[in-house]
């Protein structure tokens, strides 16, 4: 009996050391991860709104696998969307299933964007084509472990 309780109490401690390492692991990569536009697509009217499809590129930069099938422990869960500095729109998403290997990127296609008529038309006269993504800039919101993490778009390349 004794031998059954040390088994269960050591398995017991190694999960609990094996998932708070893979929390801080998971921590460091949601806090170095980058990520770009790659691409707008199915530009849509919808009543007042403007409705398009972004793609974006998320990059880990850590030694890390990124591989999350979380059921909602950690979720994508809002891409806001500016140009030119202003904000045009957002879309809503309930991605949690996300491989990333270390040193090495996705794409997440189809990420329905919403944006109002009007402010969206205020900013497409500064837009030069369909490929030029310089003057739009990203904010992704994730939710993870407990916590929200805001993340800004650090880079063009």
């Amino acid at each position: 009996m004794k031998t059954v309780i040390k088994v269960v109490g050591i398995a017991a401690l190694a999960t609990t050391l094996f998932a708070f390492k893979k929390k801080n692991d998971y921590t460091k990569v949601i806090e170095q991860m980058d990520f770009k536009v790659e691409g707008l697509s199915n530009i849509r009217l919808n009543g007042t709104n403007v409705l398009f499809d972004l793609a974006v590129r998320f990059y880990n930069r850590t030694d890390i696998d990124f591989e999350v099938f979380t059921a909602g422990l950690i979720k994508l869960r809002k891409i806001k969307v500016w140009m030119n500095g202003a904000y045009v729109g957002e879309a809503n998403s309930n991605i949690t299933e996300i491989q990333i290997p270390a040193y090495s990127s996705i794409v997440v296609n189809k990420i329905l964007v919403s944006s109002p008529l009007l402010q969206m038309l205020s900013q497409i006269t500064t837009f030069e084509n369909e490929t030029d993504f310089k003057n739009i800039k990203l904010e992704v919101i994730v939710d993870a472990l407990g916590e929200t993490y805001v993340l800004e778009q650090p880079l063009q390349l």
